[in-house]
């Protein structure tokens, strides 16, 4: 019975295997031609699933056939083969629907069906290829070395060339001189960490590269990626800020996301007209970007000099002079620059007394100094420098030949020399040199590598710095009494323009009085913007205020908010506390269940004059705007009547995360008892991803207004 069973078993093994040999074969033949019926698509979907297992078999089984390949039984063999040839059928099913894989893509599936065909193989032929020990050896490393370059290669396509690199290497930002060029040295950096996983040769996800600028300005099959003339509308931005959950954000939700410095980068970037020269030194001072890019320059200086030995500030105050000018680059900081002044005695001496200075010296400035070669011998035995400043010098590139074992030069000043391009064997030496600076020098205006030649002023870049919002001192969305609204900017010499209208704010619009005050007396929508001469405007921005009356005595919510958004129930909603736009903000109510259902009264009969709800609307998230806003009163809680109605428009699939206020006008007696109801969306719309499901309405406040 059990020889009958085995036989059984042979024979499925042997049939599954043939079946699924032809298969595999037949498909990667012809898979140009193949149109997947949507089982199959689907079943592809489980290769991430089915790969693990095999992995672990196939090693499993190379070990066995190395070590103890008397124990190994052709039954194994089969159901290996098998399970790999599922694994590989899976990857190429999977593969029919990635259109832009790339290289990287077709080289893994060719891996992984080489590796299922060797299983195949040790099946078929182990009783008559694998009697000798030296052909099991070999098939072994061949079998191990196919499985760990097929899942390489299937991880780099997951995750990216540098998922596998070191953590404590994992820094986007690196070696930044004090002059960087945005696009080369902080944009380009950040798509290499974030983005080309999924867009580069091996992989060309959407027909996009990101691998060089060119590649960048050419777009995809998307289109391009930025708008030179309207930033704001580009498509890279665009994808960049779409809600995580949005099937169009990216980087995709299950690849790590840019950070809040990475992201302001590229938005300021494109600000800036997106261009390749745009370098630290073209922006003016006070700007976004500017701050930013010093920052980052100031955060890495730290890093590189954390090694520093210590220094006293005797020591510095001891060696400064009339002619000597020594100061640490930061506070508490080891680093140190150096400036030296011209005088009539001056020689190699003035350096040499400086030297228990050298490992500690980053700048040294020798600007307009009689500089010989013995000089410059001095300056070769400052080992830390980053940069030098040689202007208005007699060096010559025999003298600059003198300095070429500095390690760590980044940036060097050496305009109005006698240096030609003979310099430039020497400017190759500095592995860590960025930028050169050579006006009125024989060095040509060109870039070498990665080290910038600058032979002068660089009048191809021609923008305005953007303005940043104004901002608002003590900011509220509720008022129960006029009060003093203040707005504020952090550059002086800023105009504020305002508008109470609803319209958008503009160089014509009224300008905020020297008191930086609006006074609020009633509900309206304050927009602003930021306005000076030579500057880019800033974007309008805009804050809602309501005025509330004092809240009803008694409430009550009829049915309680979902435990996972509840607030602090009825109290939350008359709290004058504005919520942000993260659902997951402690101050929203959720519902969805149910409808909210807000009850009050009062001791004595009141005349309402409106009735508004501060709402969140979150397409992605499932929130939606009620479908109805219901105002019902009356004297007892068992005569009320409909005083107000409201019904939204429901949003389009395309819309941004909002808040919206929904205001009921009612004309009614006096009433003493209210009720409030806001109705989720029962269904949600067919272009929604969850179509079909139950929508959320979320509120975090009424504002009841008595006359």
């Amino acid at each position: 019975m059990v020889a009958k069973s085995f036989t059984m078993l042979n024979k499925a093994i042997h049939y599954a295997i043939t079946a699924l040999s032809v298969l595999l074969a037949g498909g990667r033949a012809a898979e140009s031609y193949l149109q997947l019926p949507v089982l199959m698509q689907w079943a592809g979907r489980f290769h991430l699933l089915l790969l693990h297992f095999p992995i672990v078999l196939v090693l499993l089984l190379a070990g066995l056939i190395w070590f103890r390949p008397d124990v190994v039984k052709v039954e194994w063999l089969g159901g290996i083969a098998v399970i790999a040839l599922v694994a590989a059928l899976s990857g190429l099913f999977l593969s029919l629907q990635e259109k832009d894989g790339g290289s990287l893509l077709a080289q893994h599936k060719w891996a992984g069906a080489f590796t299922a065909f060797l299983c195949v193989g040790a099946y078929a032929g182990w009783n008559y290829l694998f009697k000798q020990k030296s052909l099991q050896r070999i098939f072994t490393i061949v079998l191990s070395l196919s499985v760990i370059i097929t899942g390489h290669w299937g991880g780099t396509l997951t995750h990216g060339r540098e998922f596998l690199a070191y953590p404590g290497a994992d820094k986007t930002f690196t070696d930044l001189a004090d002059d960087p060029l945005i696009y080369a040295q902080l944009v380009q950096p950040i798509l290499q960490k974030r983005c080309i996983s999924c867009h580069s040769e091996e992989k060309k996800k959407g027909g996009l590269l990101l691998t060089s600028y060119e590649a960048l300005r050419k777009g995809g099959k998307n289109g391009t990626l930025f708008d030179t003339g309207n930033w704001h509308n580009s498509l890279l931005l665009k994808r960049l800020e779409l809600p995580l959950a949005h099937k169009e954000h990216m980087p995709p939700q299950s690849k790590p996301q840019l950070s809040e410095q990475e992201l302001a980068i590229i938005r300021l970037w494109l600000a800036k007209g997106a261009s390749d020269t745009l370098a630290f030194r073209h922006l003016p001072p006070g700007d976004t970007l500017a701050l930013l890019v010093n920052t980052i320059i100031q955060a890495g200086q730290s890093d590189r000099w954390a090694h520093l030995p210590k220094i006293k500030d005797e020591t510095i105050s001891g060696l400064g002079n009339y002619f000597c000018t020594i100061q640490r680059l930061s506070a508490n900081s080891q680093a140190l620059s150096v400036q030296l002044y011209a005088h009539p005695d001056f020689s190699a001496k003035d350096l040499e007394r400086l030297l228990p200075l050298a490992k500690n010296t980053i700048e040294l400035d020798l600007s307009g100094l009689p500089l010989d070669e013995k000089a410059l011998g001095v300056v070769a035995r400052f080992k830390a420098l980053e940069r030098l400043e040689i202007d208005r010098t007699p060096v010559t590139d025999a003298g600059l030949a003198l300095l070429k074992e500095l390690p760590d030069i980044r940036v060097l000043k050496a305009y109005q020399t006698k240096l030609t391009d003979k310099s430039l064997s020497t400017l190759k030496q500095w592995k860590k040199l960025q930028r050169v600076y050579a006006w009125q020098t024989g060095i040509s205006p060109a870039t070498l590598g990665k080290i910038y030649i600058d032979t002068g002023a660089d009048t191809s870049i021609h923008f305005k710095a953007i303005l940043s919002k104004p901002e608002i001192l003590e900011p509220r969305a509720f008022f129960d009494q006029p009060f003093a609204l203040k707005l504020f900017h952090r550059i002086k010499g800023i105009d504020i323009r305002y508008t109470l209208d609803g319209r958008t704010p503009t160089s014509t619009s009224t300008l905020l009085g020297r008191d930086s005050i609006i006074l609020i007396d009633k509900p309206v929508k304050v927009k602003y913007i930021a306005i000076k001469e030579g500057w880019e405007s800033s974007q309008a921005d805009s804050i809602e205020l309501w005025r509330t009356s004092p809240p009803p005595p008694v409430t009550k919510l009829i049915h309680p908010p979902n435990d996972s958004y509840k607030g602090r129930g009825v109290a939350s909603l008359f709290d004058h506390k504005k919520a942000s736009l993260e659902y997951s903000d402690t101050l929203w109510l959720g519902f969805r269940e149910q409808p909210m259902i807000m009850e009050a009264s009062w001791p004595a009969p009141v005349s309402l004059s409106s009735v508004t709800l501060s709402t969140l609307f979150s397409v992605d998230s499932y929130i939606f705007p009620p479908t109805v806003v219901e105002v019902w009163g009356g004297n007892s809680a068992g005569s009320l009547k409909r005083i107000g109605l409201l019904k939204p428009d429901m949003p389009g699939k395309s819309m941004m995360p909002a808040n919206r206020f929904y205001t009921c006008e009612v004309s009614s007696s006096p009433i003493r008892y209210l009720r409030v109801i806001a109705r989720p969306i029962p269904t949600l719309p067919g272009w929604h991803p969850g179509k079909g499901d139950k929508g959320w309405v979320f509120v975090d406040e009424v504002v009841v207004v008595t006359r």
